[in-house]
């Protein structure tokens, strides 16, 4: 990705002085990247950069709602979906997300992934086996 970041000219392309093609990047780790882009030559004075900061609440009402929304609204916290002993999971993603909704969500979906692939079929809610796995793929899956 470097290289097309790096590329000026791709990232400018116009046609009859129209821009036709447009980009967005997502670094996941910018305090890190921009850096080693700027030591390549990135020119910041051309490309436009936002940063995007997630607050906690703002993560959790993201959760809420996408769970709503695949739930048809029976579930609004990860709690609801948990075993007992399991409780406090739904503060545990957002907790051990890094503040990135793609890492929570990851996280979130590898835990109903580990549930529904190991699983025996009387039970009903998510177990902590399944949770700690989950969590463990969804944090390698992102950060390798």
């Amino acid at each position: 990705m470097a290289e097309l970041l790096l590329s000026q000219r791709i990232i400018e392309f116009r046609d009859a002085g129209k821009q036709v093609l447009c980009f967005k990047f997502f670094l996941t780790r910018p305090q890190e990247l921009l850096p080693m882009l700027k030591e390549r030559g990135f020119r910041t004075d051309r490309i436009k950069i936002e940063t995007i900061e997630w607050r906690k609440r703002d993560l959790e009402s993201a959760l809420n709602k996408r769970l709503s929304y695949f739930s048809s609204g029976r579930v609004i916290n990860f709690d609801q979906i948990c075993e007992p002993s399991c409780q406090g999971t739904h503060e545990r993603l957002i907790d051990q997300c890094g503040l990135r909704p793609r890492t929570l969500f990851r996280m979130a979906h590898e835990i109903l992934n580990e549930f529904d692939t190991t699983a025996k079929e009387d039970v009903e809610k998510i177990d902590r086996p399944s949770i700690d796995e989950g969590i463990s793929k969804g944090l390698k899956a992102i950060y390798g």
